[in-house]
């Protein structure tokens, strides 16, 4: 059993595991939004499935290649993650989409652990091929002159618009 825990609606770049306490029956027949008590839970933040799904990486792999985890993280718990069978349930705060939850895990659930996401690594070499160097061919070319094009066609309808209405005053008298 876990704790209640808050996330606040600023929170980024946390992936939550929980193993889940229950018959394979019944966790089949569940959600991941009631497991976590939270009935407006966005639809993709929550993964709940079979760890038997991921048998040829794993969970460990699961988390590692397919969230991007950092390996450092996840062999911490490694052998808590690689002992999990049945259900598990991946809850990452990104998917959260900016709203702040409460999850009430109650027994059904146990965390196994909490991680951060590693964000991915800026390569800033500066590139080498020619066609990386010098400038673009024609530079800032100059602006054409405005066209007066716009300005007489408002004046045309001006105009028109006087002489319908000089037409409508002259038929009402």
């Amino acid at each position: 059993m876990s704790a209640p825990i808050d996330i606040p609606a600023s929170e980024r770049g946390k992936t939550r595991v929980f193993a889940v306490n229950l018959p394979w029956a019944e966790a089949q027949a569940t959600t991941a939004q009631a497991l976590l008590g939270v009935d407006d839970l966005p639809k993709d933040a929550a993964t709940l499935f079979p760890v038997a799904d991921l048998a040829d990486i794993g969970l460990t792999g699961y988390l590692t290649e397919g969230l991007g985890l950092s390996d450092d993280q996840i062999a911490v718990d490694k052998s808590k993650l690689s002992a999990l069978d049945g259900f598990v349930l991946v809850l990452v705060s990104n998917l959260l989409k900016g709203q702040a939850v409460t999850v009430d895990p109650g027994p059904n659930l146990t965390l196994i652990g909490t991680y951060l996401d590693v964000p991915a690594a800026v390569d800033l070499t500066p590139l080498t091929s020619d066609a990386a160097s010098g400038q673009l061919a024609g530079g800032n070319a100059p602006l054409d002159p405005p066209k007066f094009e716009v300005l007489y066609l408002m004046i045309a309808a001006i105009i028109l618009s006087a002489l319908v209405l000089a037409i409508f005053l002259v038929g009402l008298l």
